[in-house]
């Protein structure tokens, strides 16, 4: 009695074992923060004047929201907003997406960027 006591309790656990492993594998993944994060950008480091160039930005964003870029010049008190909308990034919780600018005269610029999702949440500098 003892022994088919022990082979039950055997089963029983395997099958909330198995149950487990089952529901940690399929389950999706939990978003780490609602707030967007850039966590690479591939850039070149010189242009060649009048030659366009594109940029990979790289980022994470817990609720798949991300609808703008902000890149402000650093030197120069301008900024530029882009619209992500359209890029299609929109429902992705980690990704990228592709700009591309030209440089008509020579100069050095520092450019920060940061990520606004729709609820207005904006990433960390980078």
């Amino acid at each position: 009695m003892l022994k088919k006591g022990l082979i039950v309790v055997g089963i029983i656990l395997a099958a909330a074992i198995g149950y487990i492993v089952y529901v940690s594998v399929t389950s999706p993944p939990i978003p780490t923060s609602p707030i967007p994060k850039i966590t690479n950008i591939d850039f070149p480091e010189k242009i060649n004047l009048n030659e366009e160039v594109q940029a990979t930005v790289e980022f994470e964003d817990g609720d798949g929201d991300v609808v703008q870029l902000i890149s402000n010049e650093l030197d120069k008190a301008t900024h530029e907003i882009m619209d992500l909308t359209e890029a299609g990034v929109a429902g992705m919780y980690t990704g990228s997406f592709s700009l591309t600018q030209q440089v008509a005269s020579p100069q050095i610029v520092l450019n920060r960027l940061i990520l606004v999702d729709a609820k207005g949440n904006r990433s960390e500098p980078y």
